[in-house]
This record gives C-alpha cells, structure tokens and sequence, in this order.
C-alpha cells in the first residue's frame, strides 16, 4: 500500500470539510495519541468553539495564520493544521 499525503493550503472553499475533519484530528492527537485527558461531556462544546464554521472562516482568512490540509491521494482531507 502506498501512503501518500499532500499537503496544501486551505482556503474558504474547504469550511465544511473543515468542521468535520478538525475535531477528529484534535482527538486523534490530544487524546488519542498524547492522551491528554478532556471531559466527554464538555467535547461538543469545544468543538463548536474550535470547529464552528464563523471560527474556521477566522482562521484561514488571517494573515498571521496558516491553515493547511493534510490529502490523501484520493484529494480526501485526512487532516489539519495550524500555524501562527
């Protein structure tokens, strides 16, 4: 199998996959893989604050930022990342 990843900039065409994509990462990385320990009940509303569509559009507009996005070969959008 051939792994394959691009990375790319993100721009405002890319919200919605965005709000998906971006709490997934977040529990892949904090949680999952650094196990860093975050109340379940309180999830949804970090990820409305971290993924909502308003604070996306925020991110990938400013210019002190950079939002980018992690392809597979197939153009799906594996994951994110962020830069200041």
């Amino acid at each position: 199998m051939n792994n394959q990843f691009f990375l790319r900039h993100a721009d405002i065409s890319h919200i919605n996959v965005l709000t998906q994509v971006s709490p997934k990462a977040y529990l892949e990385t904090f949680m999952k893989d650094l196990s860093i320990p975050y109340p379940e009940n309180n999830l949804d509303t970090y990820f409305r604050s971290l993924a909502s569509p308003e604070i996306l559009f925020n991110k990938i507009i400013d210019p002190k930022r950079t939002v980018w996005l992690i392809e597979d070969t197939s153009n799906k959008i594996q994951s994110i990342i962020y830069s200041t």
